[in-house]
C-alpha cells in the first residue's frame, strides 16, 4: 500500500508535544522493563541456560526455576 502515510491536521507544537508524550511513555515503560529484568535476572539467565541446553521448557520446569 503505497503512500500509506496519513496527514494529519495540528500544528508543529501539538506534534511535538505528542512526540514528548510518547518518548515519555516509552522511556517509563523501558524502565519498567529493565527493573522487571533486574528484578528477576536469575531466573532469566537460568532460563536462558535451560534453554540453551534443551530448547524447550515444560511447565514443572518453568515452575521450578520460579522456587
Amino acid at each position: 500500500m503505497p503512500g500509506m502515510m496519513k496527514t494529519y491536521n495540528f500544528s508543529e507544537q501539538t506534534a511535538e508535544q505528542v512526540d514528548a508524550e510518547v518518548r515519555e511513555t516509552l522511556d517509563r515503560a523501558m524502565s519498567a522493563a529493565l527493573e522487571i529484568l533486574q528484578r528477576y535476572r536469575k531466573v532469566v539467565e537460568d532460563g536462558a541456560q535451560t534453554l540453551l541446553t534443551k530448547e524447550t521448557i515444560d511447565e514443572a520446569e518453568l515452575q521450578a526455576l520460579w522456587e
